[in-house]
């Protein structure tokens, strides 16, 4: 059993333990972030192929590259405390908004992988594996659907999303992904498809809405 926290702290000591390469002003925000992928990213995802990921926990994800990013490219809220409450409020929602599209253009220009995209990829991959390795553990681990008992929310499964993109996506039975990865080049084709329904039609509103505002800069960027 995975635990973020646990994981987040490991990847900040990391983060820590390189802070002369990652945080140099010498080194360009581009090679920064680079480094960033390289030293930090596999210190957060150890693991994450087995995680139950829940948009909850993706946003988390998502927060998470975001935080390491400031503080690897050493973007701070500049704006002076006024003292008025509503408007230091106003201030720093505008600097996180600022900042993440700083994060989301400079990530693009370098062909990085977002950390969620990146779980998810990871997600995808090693469930493929597992469901085509049968009568070992890790298949039943995968396949076997555990139904809920007693009343009220049910407990994410390791499945969940893989169930919720056979339904919703493919218009098949909740275990259609296990047919699906019988083929392992129709598998691997599909991985992007399974990325953008996560991103579209699971995640939160809100982490849906930011990932849109990316995507606008982004696009905003390229045409300037």
């Amino acid at each position: 059993m995975h635990s973020f926290q646990h994981r987040l702290s490991q990847a900040w000591k990391t983060a820590h333990a390189n802070s002369i390469l990652l945080r140099s002003t010498t080194t360009s925000h581009g090679d920064r972030i680079k480094l960033l992928q390289a030293l930090v990213k596999p210190s957060l995802l150890y693991g994450v192929e087995t995680w139950k990921l829940t948009p909850a926990l993706l946003a988390k994800i998502l927060t998470a590259e975001r935080a390491f990013s400031r503080w690897c490219l050493r973007l701070t809220n500049r704006a002076d405390t006024t003292g008025d409450e509503e408007r230091d409020t106003a201030n720093w929602i505008q600097w996180q908004t600022d900042s993440a599209r700083r994060i989301a253009n400079t990530s693009h220009k370098q062909k990085i992988e977002r950390w969620h995209v990146t779980a998810l990829r990871l997600h995808w991959n090693w469930a493929g594996k597992a469901a085509r390795n049968k009568d070992t553990p890790n298949y039943r681990a995968a396949t076997q659907h555990i139904k809920p008992s007693g009343r009220g929310r049910p407990q994410a499964h390791w499945e969940q999303l893989l169930r919720q993109f056979s339904t919703k996506e493919m218009t098949g039975g909740p275990d259609y992904w296990v047919q699906l990865a019988e083929d392992k080049t129709r598998w691997q084709s599909f991985s992007i498809f399974f990325v953008d329904f996560v991103e579209t039609k699971i995640l939160r509103a809100d982490t849906r809405a930011t990932l849109a505002r990316d995507a606008v800069s982004i696009r905003q960027n390229i045409t300037d």
